[in-house]
């Protein structure tokens, strides 16, 4: 994986994280099938938890597993998925919104065929 990190300027930081809570408020206002986002931190059953860096939409959210999962792209409490990270040409882009992240996260568990980068059976012979 390869990561680049811009010092983002207080300006910058503010209007990112705005734009996070545009997409929270999107999320709980008009909320997916299959998708539930609480915000109520006294109160949580955590089944994955989203995280991201403090201002800065230029990089992919924090996405892990908060219970057990048997999946072949979840290995202990991370996802490993192209969407989340940034090398290439299908990675993340500022452009994804949480919801549409989201929406993302739910077809890949959803999906009964696995693409792998590695081979259809996860490298293991």
């Amino acid at each position: 994986m390869a990561f680049h990190y811009r010092k983002q300027t207080e300006a910058a930081a503010t209007m990112m994280h705005s734009r996070l809570l545009k997409d929270i408020d999107e999320l709980q206002r008009g909320p997916y099938p299959g998708i539930e986002l609480h915000i109520n931190e006294a109160d949580v059953t955590a089944r994955g938890l989203c995280t991201f860096a403090w201002g800065s939409a230029l990089m992919p959210p924090d996405v892990t597993i908060q219970s057990s999962i048997s999946h072949p792209n979840i290995f202990g409490d991370r996802i490993c998925l192209n969407m989340l990270v940034i090398d290439d040409d299908v990675s993340y882009t500022p452009a994804y919104t949480l919801k549409g992240i989201c929406i993302q996260l739910l077809c890949f568990f959803a999906s009964e065929t696995i693409k792998q980068m590695w081979g259809e059976n996860g490298g293991k012979g």
